[in-house]
């Protein structure tokens, strides 16, 4: 729902704009809707809770479908180091559903080169100190 609404607000705004989203490994419900041309139960297994719907709704989906340029998905290893990264570079705690931004922004500059401007919509905070130590251990991150 989030990205619907970031995607309708930034293409009012700046019509062109392009817009990804991003999901985690285990957590892919609106990048398997694409895929498959519609909203479909799918199987959850992502540590990032907040993004682990186990559908999306109709309504989410043409929203998406019609406004997003592409979902990405990332290893929950990687949205964990990412929320590592906000934390250490940014100053900024946030969960992994958001640490999953870093990865996914890498991706998007490989396509589309480095000089682009990229903005992160940055949200959740959803994750204590306990938690992100014990992923960081479970996946091997310092």
């Amino acid at each position: 729902g989030l990205i619907a609404g970031v995607a309708a607000a930034l293409g009012a705004c700046r019509p062109g704009v392009r817009v990804w989203g991003v999901e985690t490994e285990g957590a892919q419900a609106m990048s398997e809707a694409l895929a498959a041309g519609g909203p479909l139960p799918v199987t959850l297994s992502s540590i990032v809770s907040t993004l682990s719907a186990p559908s999306v709704s109709q309504l989410t989906y043409d929203h998406v479908a019609a406004l997003v340029t592409e979902v990405l998905v990332v290893p929950d290893r990687e949205a964990v180091q990412g929320s590592l990264d906000l934390a250490d570079h940014a100053k900024v705690w946030a969960e992994p559903a958001a640490g999953c931004l870093l990865p996914a922004a890498r991706q998007v500059l490989e396509r589309v080169g480095d000089g682009a401007r990229l903005g992160l919509v940055v949200c959740g905070g959803n994750a204590t100190t306990g938690d992100l130590f014990a992923w960081s251990r479970r996946f091997g991150l310092r």
